[in-house]
């Protein structure tokens, strides 16, 4: 089993400061706030802002959303790839729109659903007449 480690929220550590200045902040959370926020300056954003980023970095760095994040990340690397692939088939051949009437093909050739609740993302829209 793969263990997990430690976790130090940094929406929890700064809960109390949002609102505060840079210069007002206990030395050790100005610390922190000057590594975890660059590039972004603390007292140019809102303590909405503040809070928002906090959260946003905590759920990137929470060993707990690993598994969420590389379900996303393989989802929209699979919609990249089916972009390029139907890119590739377009280019190879493009029958005119008669043609493409003859074999049953009408637009959108696919379409991509995100990868919840089913695992299947693609789902194959064209269909074919019984005619030969």
């Amino acid at each position: 089993m793969r263990r997990m480690r430690e976790f130090d929220s940094l929406t929890l550590a700064l809960e109390p400061w949002f609102d505060t200045p840079l210069s007002d902040l206990p030395d050790a959370i100005r610390k922190r706030v000057v590594e975890e926020f660059f590039p972004m300056p603390w007292d140019d954003l809102s303590a909405e802002q503040r809070r928002s980023g906090a959260l946003q970095m905590d759920y990137q760095h929470d060993p707990a959303t690993e598994q969420d994040q590389q379900r996303w990340w393989d989802f929209w690397q699979e919609v990249e790839d089916l972009k390029r692939q139907i890119g590739q088939w377009e280019a190879v051949a493009a029958p005119t729109a008669t043609e493409r009437i003859r074999i049953g093909i009408s637009t959108p050739l696919f379409e991509v659903s995100p990868p919840f609740p089913s695992e299947s993302i693609v789902k194959f829209v064209p269909k074919v007449s019984d005619r030969p």
